[in-house]
Formats: C-alpha cells, structure tokens, sequence
C-alpha cells in the first residue's frame, strides 16, 4: 500500500492555481481526484506551468489523500464538495496503485463500480465535463506485495498490462478519455532507461515521471502537441525536450486511440423535396443542439424542421450542430423546384437564359428530343442532339419525354 509519508490531503484549499494569468490562450478548469501518484510533485501544478508556458492555462483543484481508492472518494466530504462546485472542464481520475491489476473478480467488486459512481457524480453537477482516467503505471518490479497471491503481478510487464486493460475496460464503459500516463512510462524504460522515472520507493514517480504525465494530460485537455511547450520542471533541456517527443508520439499523434474526441459532434443531415417544401432529417450524432439555415436568411433551431421557400431556386442548407461548446458543421446545395400540369419546371422570369456559346454539355440519357426554356416555362429552342452548350452563369431547365414519362433537370452553367 501507500507510504506513509506520502499521505497528502489537498482538497482545493490547499491547491488552487491559475497558471499563465497573462496568456491569451485557452483555459481549462480541472478537477483532480486521486492519492499520492498525483500528490507527489504536485501534478495540477506542474501542468499549469506546462500549459502556460505553451500560451495556455489550467486552473486545477484536486483531491489526493494518500492511498485513497475510488471506493474511499465516494463517500469523502471534501471530494464530493468540490465535485459539486460544478463547471470542471475536465475531472481526472486516478485509483489506488495496485488495485487495477488484481484479479478481474476483484476489481468488478472493488473498483468499476466506484468508477462508474464517481462518473455518474460528475456528470449530475458537471454534465459538460469530460471524464478523464488517469492510466497510471506498473512498479519499478512489479507488485511484490501480492505477487504470491496473484503471480500476473510479479513483474513490471505483468502489472503494467494489466492496468493498461483495466483503464481501458473503465474508460470505454464510462465514455470517457483516457490519459495513458503508463505507456508514455513504458516507452521512455524502453527507450532511454538511463532517465530515473522511479523514487527509491519504486513506485512513486520521480521529477521525470510527474512531468511526463503533465505532457500528457496537456495534450489530452487542449488537444495539442506538447512539443510547443517550454516548460522543463528543472529537467535537462535535451531529456525534457526528448520526454516531450515521446509524449508527443505516444498521446498527441493517437489522441483518437485514447478516446478523445470520440464522442465530438457530428453533422449530418438528409432531407426531402415536395415543390417549395424541404423536410429535414437530422443524422447528427452526439449533438444537443441544431441550427440551421436555409439560405433564404431563415434559420431554425429545431432538431428536424420542415421549411416552406417563396421562390425555386437552388439554396445553401447548413447545419451546426453542438455540445457542450463543441460543434461540427455541414452544407448541401439543395434546388427547389415546382411543376405545370403539362410536367414542365416553373420558376422565376428574373433570371434570364442567355444565349447558347462554347460550353457544352454531354447528355448522358440521350433522350429522344430536349426543350431548353426559361425560368417561366417559356420554350426557346429544341434539340434531338445530346450535346447542348451555353455560357458561363446561365441557367438551364431541360425537359424531355422518353417511353411517355416527362422528365426535367435544371442546370446551372
């Protein structure tokens, strides 16, 4: 279990920061809820720095009694006071070290339960916050307290892929994202052994560790490569610029991998035409909100609206979809049309068809005759070729019959 002598109880009060007061960048509030792991060093504060050095700012709180489970943070007062406070862009959390890696009977029983109870909580009082689980990383060698019991855990490759699983199993089932704190951890021993991620303990994290995981989380909350920071937390200059690029190719290049932005808005829309009406079908997903313009200088925020036009014409439709600030948009050019008796398109006499030049169409159909009129239905030409030309901006409305059914098309040239 936890130290002793890492037992920090920080629970807002005591750690409120606003990093990068003079930036003009973004700002994120986070709320971190965890134990030692991200006590030690003080982790919110080191990713305030890291983000304002990028033009960026973070003002965290955070909740970190030493060896607490989300068990423990389900019925702690001053964590269930801050997760109230509300308005958290982002709430991180961080189990207890070793208890993802116990056998899965156990951690159905002990850990994703109280997962998805601290999930449900910040989304009661924060309903726009993201849900961001804290994937932490295996001892220097292996959990030896429990290796008798659960052999998996005996080494560090053991517990490590295991926690991998179980953050993963927690993310997925919670819609959250994850911040893969451990495979940045893992790749860094891979890769250059030499830097001391470990305190003597073996398990708590060095300097280089803590700010490994602020390179991560900052890439996670802004959605940006944290090679455009600055900050180094008193690291080697060369170490902590190669840190940044293996948090950069671990996290930021696979934010996707990671859950971010899986659940972003998506625009999408069908519709169908009836003379001047349009029926919108709004195929949106992870959308609360719609806006929609008809390009006629009407708009709706109705989910699926039916709109009626004055005049057929082609208009520019566009959806904005929205949640939570974040928002996608969409457009299709839809022509809106009206028909005579005799099948033929009526439109308006304001837009004039010129005469034919040097561009030529190529009739795919090749229908038996084609009429060429105006906007009004009056009839200027016809032609028993398949290949018709007109200049540049004219607007064309074919008619033609073929086995006795009238067909039409308007063309904008």
């Amino acid at each position: 279990m936890m130290l002793k002598r890492f037992i920090w109880i920080i629970c807002g009060l005591l750690c409120w920061h606003f990093a990068g007061a003079q930036a003009t960048g973004r700002i994120k509030r986070v709320l971190f809820i965890g134990n030692s792991y991200t006590a030690v060093n003080n982790l919110p504060d080191l990713v305030s720095r890291f983000a304002a050095s990028a033009g960026d700012s973070v003002y965290a709180a955070m909740s970190t009694p030493g060896g607490f489970t989300f068990q423990a943070h389900c019925t702690y007062v001053p964590t269930l006071s801050l997760i109230q406070q509300s308005g958290w862009d982002y709430v991180v959390l961080q189990e207890q070290s070793q208890r993802p890696a116990f056998p899965i009977n156990q951690v159905q029983q002990e850990v994703f339960p109280f997962a998805r109870v601290l999930d449900s909580l910040i989304h009661r009082y924060n309903p726009c916050a993201k849900v961001v689980f804290y994937r932490t990383w295996g001892r220097q060698h292996g959990d030896q307290a429990n290796c008798a019991q659960w052999p998996p855990v005996c080494t560090y490759n053991g517990m490590d892929s295991l926690l991998a699983l179980r953050y993963r199993q927690m993310a997925d089932s919670n819609l959250a994202f994850i911040s893969p704190v451990g495979e940045v951890w893992r790749s860094v021993r891979a890769q250059f052994p030499q830097v001391t991620l470990y305190q003597s303990d073996g398990s708590h994290p060095e300097i280089a560790g803590s700010y490994l995981a602020a390179a991560s989380f900052y890439s996670i909350f802004f959605r940006t490569n944290p090679e455009l920071a600055s900050f180094r937390a008193g690291i080697d200059s060369v170490v902590a610029s190669l840190l940044r690029k293996v948090v950069r190719q671990v996290v930021f290049d696979s934010l996707s991998f990671w859950n971010v932005g899986k659940w972003d808005p998506i625009a999408d829309f069908s519709f169908v035409t009836n003379g001047l009406s349009l029926q919108l079908n709004n195929q949106s997903l992870f959308s609360s909100n719609s806006l929609w313009h008809f390009g006629d200088g009407q708009f709706d925020t109705s989910w699926s609206p039916i709109h009626h036009y004055a005049q057929p014409r082609t208009y520019l439709v566009s959806l904005k979809s929205e949640s939570c600030g974040l928002k996608d948009s969409i457009a299709q050019s839809i022509t809106l049309t009206t028909t005579n008796s005799d099948g033929k398109i009526q439109v308006d006499d304001d837009i004039f068809v010129k005469e034919f030049d040097a561009y030529r169409w190529l009739w795919n159909v090749k229908p038996t005759s084609i009429s060429v009129i105006t906007l009004s239905g009056k009839q200027i030409q016809c032609f028993t070729e398949n290949k018709i030309s007109a200049t540049p901006g004219s607007v064309l409305i074919l008619y033609w019959k073929r086995s006795g059914k009238s067909y039409a098309r308007k063309l904008l040239f």
